[in-house]
């Protein structure tokens, strides 16, 4: 048999074979995929990569130097940005980079680039030499939520002082000089910030001359901490009252307190250094001065090589932390002890203080040292408070300002100052409709050019034309005969607010 009748015998074979398999197992299909129009997972992956590069290679193409805001962003940062926000927001980024602002930032993420930079570094402990000012919030990354920030007025914790010496003889302590209610709005707040008043230290010599020394036990730090209070102002007349080493000693203690400071240092520059928070995706500084004493010089400005204060009877070293705050940070606050005791409205002086900050470039000025609460304002949209009194200072009844400022995403802001009273040695928040109305009297006869919503916020009458139907009260109205030679009860009270 030749092949090519064999080659047919073959072909007959199969054919019958498989006849007889179809014939018993029924029909068998072998399907064989088409090969499917995508990539293998591997090769997507690299394609995503190449993507998520030709974005970053763009925005560190096109992107301004306004937009980067002068921080040295890398393939490394916009990596972690990408993986922090994916590539859609990456993306996004890339859409806006070439803006003359650093705006596109917040848009697209929510967190600002001074807030992504510090975040950047601090989790890949880059450029840590940076950090040593800066503190995290409770919720440093943005996600669009408003940022809390709560003022109070002067503090101090000095032994064989009226308000120390009632909390320790009272069985709760400090729970029955602050009302809890007061207490709970403390520690709601992203950022609690007040001024202390006081030398905390068991050490130094009591400086000659001054009609009031205040020092407190080391151990009483742990009270600003159970106050909730993130940030002290020592930019005032009596962290020296103990001399050099008793400021030593202060900025010691708080550190091991966890709590920050702003307005003095072992030096200038550590006095003029502002102290930032990243919260909200926002970072917010903080800088601090003392404009007293104006005359006799008990407590001392830091020098270059010895500790103190920084002076702002010259604001032009102030004024130079304020513009170093601005450039790093997206709001900057002032706290500035200004003024004089026992005055319910401010002074000239204080108003051309204001003004220098406002052209530094601040966002909020918070004053103190009047140990009375005074007015407040508006100076080109920045709002001035100029002294929210006493926290806890004085035996008397007096009104005490807790200043709550809001800040959206959008930029704007709400300030209010919660109706509160020291009150038989006791903070407390005003919730009688009469006495509401009263301290609200009392807020807007001392200020100028503001008016105070159904809401209780405080807006500048002047430039924002509000809606008078959502106004309660009006500055320029004289509401009834306030004085600051008086307590609540009408009581001879003296400069601090001790009763006479």
């Amino acid at each position: 048999m030749n092949k090519k009748r064999l080659g047919n015998v073959a072909v007959l074979m199969v054919f019958l074979g498989g006849m007889i398999y179809h014939s018993i197992f029924g029909t068998v299909r072998v399907q064989v995929d088409a090969p499917e129009q995508t990539v293998p997972q591997d090769m997507t992956e690299t394609w995503k990569i190449e993507e998520k590069q030709a974005c970053i290679d763009h925005i560190l193409q096109t992107g301004t130097r306004d937009f980067f805001m002068g921080y040295p962003v890398d393939e490394s940062f916009l990596w972690w940005f990408t993986n922090r926000f994916g590539q859609e927001t990456l993306t996004n980024l890339d859409t806006v980079c070439g803006a003359e602002n650093a705006e596109g930032w917040t848009l697209v993420s929510d967190n600002s680039i001074h807030a992504l930079w510090a975040m950047y570094c601090n989790e890949l402990q880059f450029d840590t030499p940076s950090l040593e000012r800066v503190s995290f919030g409770k919720h440093p990354m943005g996600t669009g939520e408003d940022i809390s920030l709560l003022f109070l007025g002067d503090i101090t914790l000095a032994e064989d002082w009226c308000t120390t010496d009632y909390m320790d003889e009272c069985e709760n302590g400090l729970f029955q000089s602050v009302s809890m209610d007061v207490m709970n709005t403390l520690h709601e707040a992203d950022i609690t910030v007040a001024n202390h008043e006081f030398v905390l230290s068991n050490r130094g010599i009591p400086t000659e001359g001054k009609e009031y020394i205040f020092r407190g036990n080391p151990t009483r730090g742990q009270m600003l901490a159970a106050l909730g209070i993130d940030l002290v102002s020592l930019g005032n007349n009596h962290v020296y009252d103990h001399g050099e080493i008793g400021l030593l000693d202060t900025m010691d203690n708080l550190k091991a307190q966890e709590v920050s400071f702003v307005g003095a240092g072992r030096n200038i520059e550590e006095a003029m250094a502002p102290h930032y928070y990243v919260e909200g995706g926002r970072k917010i500084a903080f800088v601090s001065g003392t404009q007293i004493e104006r005359y006799i010089q008990y407590t001392k400005e830091a020098g270059v090589d010895s500790p103190g204060v920084l002076k702002a009877k010259d604001p032009e070293k102030l004024c130079r932390a304020i513009e170093e705050a601005k450039q790093n940070s997206d709001y900057v606050v002032v706290l500035i002890h200004w003024g004089t005791e026992g005055y319910i409205k401010e002074e000239g002086s204080q108003v051309e203080l204001a003004e220098a900050f406002v052209d530094a470039g601040a966002d909020l000025i918070v004053g103190s040292h009047p140990h009375r609460m005074e007015g407040v304002t508006y100076i080109r949209e920045v709002p001035v408070i100029y002294s929210l009194g006493n926290f806890l200072l004085s035996d008397s009844d007096l009104y005490t300002g807790i200043a709550q400022v809001v800040l959206h995403k959008d930029g704007k802001e709400d300030l209010r100052l919660l109706p509160a009273a020291q009150k038989n040695q006791k903070v407390e928040l005003l919730y009688d409709s009469d006495e509401v109305t009263k301290f609200y009297h009392y807020v807007t006869e001392c200020s100028t050019g503001i008016a105070i919503k159904k809401d209780a916020t405080i807006v500048d009458a002047l430039a924002q034309s509000p809606d008078k139907e959502q106004i309660l009260y009006w500055s320029g109205k004289k509401y009834e005969n306030f004085s600051g030679d008086e307590d609540l009860q009408g009581r001879k009270i003296d400069i601090v607010g001790i009763l006479q």
